[in-house]
């Protein structure tokens, strides 16, 4: 575990690693297990789910040697998110009644600011510091 005074760099939790990893291959083998009768193709689904676990694995290495401490993303985030759905508003295309897509259909920016939402207000609670630990609660 990164201890705040130690660089990104110097230790890495590996329990945590190692039960990512072990997530993304169980859910690997039920993406197959699962799929591998509904196209010509019995692994199909299961090459795109890797290739998507192999961006996700990137992902993960790359954002693990960042200091999370030095990161204040809260706001960043929250307008990304909130323009990310004006576009939808403004050019996104309709499925099934809902005008929630980009990209023909294969872009959902709600998905996004869901996650750019919990970020901000996690953000926001961390810049409050002992306040909220010290209140009373009623």
């Amino acid at each position: 575990m990164i201890t705040p005074n130690s660089g990104a760099r110097s230790r890495m939790d590996y329990g945590l690693s190692v039960a990512v990893v072990l997530l993304v291959a169980i859910g690997l083998i039920m993406v197959f297990s699962t799929t591998f009768t509904m196209k010509d193709d019995p692994a199909y689904y299961l090459k795109l789910q890797v290739m998507w676990a192999c961006i996700g694995l990137s992902a993960f290495v790359i954002l693990s040697r960042i200091d999370y401490h030095k990161c204040r993303p809260g706001h960043p985030v929250m307008v990304l998110s909130v323009l990310g759905l004006l576009v939808v508003l403004i050019v996104g295309g309709v499925r099934n009644g809902a005008q929630s897509w980009l990209f023909k259909a294969s872009g959902q920016p709600t998905e996004y600011a869901k996650l750019g939402f919990v970020i901000y207000i996690a953000a926001w609670l961390a810049s409050k510091g002992t306040r909220f630990a010290s209140s009373p609660m009623v």
